[in-house]
């Protein structure tokens, strides 16, 4: 009965930490999200402020106004090229979550099925024990029957 009792505490707390897991997993994946999100944006920016540039090269642009945006433009590159460090971040965190999901839920099936195994001795003895006793009974029913005759 004590091992039961471990095996029922073992799998709350396997439990509880299957969950804190779970949410960790959501907020890595909603950072994961929105740094994409964020991606999706700088990249259109980007794309819309070149073809904005193209166009108004084509009226004639002094050289100081097109080092600036040349000059800017290395700066959002930059920042698209940081900005997919945190995705790949991102993604290395979504992945050791989620394997780290799987390991929980892993341990916390192995304790339910070790508690299936020990409920089903226990039951097993139990059905054992009550067998002994209606056989025991049964035999002195008998021996009283025999007794009497």
């Amino acid at each position: 009965m004590s091992a039961l009792k471990s095996v029922a505490l073992a799998i709350q707390l396997a439990k509880v930490k299957r969950d804190a897991i779970v949410l960790q997993l959501n907020r890595f994946k909603r950072s994961q999200a929105n740094a994409r999100d964020q991606m999706v944006q700088l990249s259109s920016y980007s794309d819309e402020t070149y073809e904005k540039w193209i166009l108004a090269s084509n009226v004639g642009v002094s050289p100081e106004i097109m080092r600036h945006q040349n000059q800017f433009m290395a700066r959002l590159q930059e920042a698209i090229a940081l900005q997919q460090t945190v995705i790949n971040n991102s993604d290395a965190d979504v992945l050791r979550a989620h394997k780290n999901f799987m390991a929980s839920e892993l341990k916390l099936a192995s304790l339910e099925h070790m508690q299936k195994k020990l409920l089903s001795r226990l039951d097993s003895v139990n059905t054992r024990k009550a067998q002994k006793q209606t056989d025991e009974f049964a035999a002195t029913k008998k021996a009283t029957v025999f007794d009497t005759i």
